[in-house]
């Protein structure tokens, strides 16, 4: 073996000195959009591939404001950008430029205190409906900023705070916004944490049935926040009232068993309002499957229900399938992840034909497999 050897040339990738200018926006946006170009969109992680430089967080955001100051916009999304905490006036222009835009996007981002205390100075100007802040970390003082805007706002109606780290002891603040709120009809708030200790889930019941129960709220989602079952019985009272102009509840990936589901299918039936229910993966059995199949019958305003990934044994999916019936307003069922047999491929496929449920109507299809010499339920895509 030759001793004498020398190391190959890696090749170095060229650093970009391209520049960031308002034609190049314009040419990107002309990609994504459609006339007349009111959607913009920008994406931290595309800059970067396209330009192959770092983005600066002070003269390149201030060229996405200027270009955001001269169109009329009806939505903006911002994806990944870290604003620097001590740049003051790149937060006012950037503010001033959010102010005529019906719905923002600010995900997976870094905002300063500052930026929400500067949108709740300029709330009453504000043109804002829809505030979907997912996947940017909130600190309790970045809450008590937002708790200002949410309440000054009058015209706020959707706002979204999932994997925001929202913690048990900020969320009653943020609860007390929207209960004091006078526009707002729609809340997500997915993954919920309980900061170095366990989630006390028994109160954030109770705080979440005070929203339904005053009326106003019309869409609720609070995917993984660790639901139990004896939470669904606190929630189910408020639900059943008829105060409550609940329409669309989510509650997927919790834990609320087939307990739980006897609370909420009974506040299903009793409710004059809710026609949306998601809770699919919460471990609902055999025994929840066979609670589904006990009231879906009684369910006569709910257009859509979801129910996947459920651990449902084929009996009990076999129960379900047949309780569908023509006076159910039911349009679209989610069934997927659970377990189905050859009955039930051939319930499918006696609903399907006789046109009591249409194929758009719901998630799996009955095909024949050669293997097997008969029919099985599959995924519909």
């Amino acid at each position: 073996m030759c001793e004498n050897y020398k190391l190959c040339l890696q090749p170095s990738e060229k650093i970009s000195n391209r520049p960031f200018t308002r034609l190049l926006l314009d040419c990107w946006q002309r990609e994504y959009d459609k006339r007349p170009y009111r959607k913009f969109r920008f994406n931290l992680l595309e800059f970067e591939e396209r330009l192959r430089r770092k983005f600066h967080p002070v003269y390149d955001f201030l060229v996405i404001v200027s270009f955001l100051k001269k169109r009329a916009l009806c939505t903006v999304r911002l994806t990944g950008i870290h604003l620097l905490p001590y740049e003051h006036d790149v937060l006012q222009s950037f503010i001033e430029s959010l102010v005529t835009v019906c719905r923002i996007e600010l995900r997976l981002m870094q905002l300063p205190t500052r930026f929400f205390e500067l949108l709740g100075d300029r709330a009453a100007h504000m043109n804002v409906k829809e505030l979907i802040l997912e996947g940017t970390i909130l600190t309790t003082p970045d809450i008590e900023a937002l708790h200002k805007f949410i309440i000054e706002s009058k015209i706020l109606r959707h706002l979204n705070v999932s994997n925001c780290s929202v913690t048990q002891y900020n969320f009653p603040l943020l609860a007390d916004a929207i209960h004091k709120s006078n526009s707002m009809r729609s809340f997500v708030c997915n993954r919920l944490i309980g900061k170095r200790i366990t989630l006390d889930t028994f109160k954030i019941a109770h705080v979440v049935s005070s929203l339904i129960w005053q009326n106003k709220l019309k869409e609720l989602e609070m995917q993984n926040c660790e639901f139990q079952s004896r939470d669904m019985e606190v929630i189910s009272e408020y639900l059943e009232t008829s105060k409550s102009s609940m329409r669309k509840l989510n509650f997927a990936y919790n834990c609320i068993g087939c307990d739980g589901t006897e609370y909420i299918f009974r506040a299903v039936v009793l409710s004059n309002t809710l026609t949306h229910l998601n809770i699919g993966g919460n471990k609902l059995g055999t025994n929840g499957g066979r609670t589904v199949a006990k009231y879906l019958s009684s369910c006569y305003l709910l257009i859509y229900l979801n129910i996947t990934w459920n651990q449902i044994s084929s009996d009990a999916m076999n129960l379900i399938l047949t309780t569908i019936k023509k006076p159910i307003k039911l349009h679209r069922i989610e069934i997927i992840g659970n377990q189905f047999d050859g009955k039930s491929a051939s319930i499918l496929r006696r609903l399907l034909d006789a046109g009591v449920l249409p194929q758009e109507g719901i998630d799996v299809v009955p095909v024949y497999d050669d293997s097997i010499a008969d029919y099985r339920v599959t995924r519909y895509d």
